[in-house]
C-alpha cells in the first residue's frame, strides 16, 4: 500500500477530473476510533461537520457501509443526504431508495434461535457482549483478555453454531475482536457497493465519476477488491497490515485530514 498523501498530486489529478465523486465510508476505525463498546464510538464534531458540508455538495455523494445495523448507523452518524447500508449491505437506506436482502429475511428464525443459545450458554462471561442487529449476530470479545477464557468461549461458540453452519444457513466471520454471525448467501460490503455504483451509473448520465472507499477491517476487503480497477481503495490504520487497497490513511484523523483537502480542493 502507498501513503495516499505522498501521492496528493497524482490523486487530485482524478478529483479535478470527477464530476461526482462517490464515497464509501465504514464507520467504526474509519470515521471513528476503534473503542471498547460500540456504544462509546462517537463522531467527533470535526468529522460530523465535514461529512455535513461534503453531503451538501453537488459533486458529492456519501454512503457509510458498516456493520451495524441499518438502524444503528443511521442513528450514530444522524446526517440527511447520506445513504446508509447496514449489516454489511444486507439492507440500505437513503436518498429515497431502500433495500433489503430477501434471503437474509429468511433465517430470521434461525438467528433469533442462535441468539437466545448463545445467551444462555456465555451467560457467565460478563465481559462478551453478544448483539443482534436484526440480519446479523456479533459477539463483542474486546474487553475479556484472559486467553483460557477466550478459549471456552470460542469454543461453545463454535458447539452453539455448528449445526447451522453444517445446514448452511449461516457463516462466521472475524473483526477486530469480534466474531460476526451472516447468513450464508453471497453478499457483502463489496457487492453493495457494486449495486449502488450500478444504480447511480443508470440513474446519472455523467462520463467522469471517482468512487473511494475508505474502510480499516477484513469486512472491508470486498469493497477493496470490488474498487481495485474502477477506484480508489483506502485502508485506514498500519501499512504493515495485509490489504487489497492501492492506498493507507494512519488513522482517523488522517482521514478527517483527507476530508478536510478535498473539500477546499474542490472549492478552489
Amino acid at each position: 500500500m502507498k501513503y495516499l498523501f505522498s501521492y496528493w498530486k497524482d490523486f487530485c489529478k482524478q478529483l479535478r477530473k470527477a464530476e461526482v465523486i462517490f464515497l464509501f465510508f465504514d464507520y467504526d476505525g474509519t470515521l471513528t476510533p476503534i473503542v471498547k463498546k460500540p456504544e462509546l464510538a462517537v463522531l467527533s464534531h470535526k468529522m460530523k461537520c465535514l461529512l455535513k458540508k461534503l453531503a451538501s455538495q453537488k459533486w458529492a455523494q456519501i454512503t457509510v457501509v458498516s456493520g451495524r445495523s441499518l438502524e444503528d448507523v443511521k442513528n450514530v452518524v444522524g446526517l440527511n443526504r447520506i445513504i446508509y447500508a447496514g449489516n454489511h449491505g444486507l439492507e440500505l437506506e437513503g436518498l429515497k431508495l431502500k433495500y433489503t436482502n430477501k434471503k437474509a429475511l429468511n433465517i430470521r428464525t434461525d438467528l433469533n434461535a442462535i441468539y437466545k443459545r448463545l445467551v444462555e450458554n456465555l451467560s457467565t462471561y460478563t465481559k462478551l457482549l453478544i448483539e443482534h442487529k436484526g440480519l446479523t449476530l456479533s459477539v463483542h470479545y474486546r474487553l475479556e483478555k484472559n486467553k483460557k477464557r477466550l478459549n471456552r468461549i470460542f469454543k461453545i461458540l463454535k458447539n452453539t453454531t455448528d449445526i447451522y453452519v453444517k445446514q448452511k444457513k449461516i457463516r462466521l466471520a472475524r473483526g477486530k475482536k469480534v466474531v460476526e454471525i451472516r447468513p450464508r448467501i453471497n453478499w457483502n460490503k463489496g457487492k453493495i457497493v457494486l449495486w449502488l455504483l450500478e444504480y447511480f451509473k443508470q440513474k446519472i448520465s455523467l462520463r467522469n465519476t471517482l468512487s473511494i472507499y475508505l474502510g480499516d477491517d477484513t469486512t472491508d476487503e470486498d469493497a477493496f477488491n470490488i474498487l481495485r480497477k474502477r477506484g480508489v481503495s483506502i485502508f485506514v490504520g498500519s501499512p504493515k497490515r495485509k490489504s487489497l487497497a492501492k492506498f493507507y490513511l494512519r488513522n482517523t484523523e488522517e482521514v478527517a485530514d483527507f476530508l478536510e483537502k478535498i473539500i477546499n480542493y474542490r472549492q478552489l
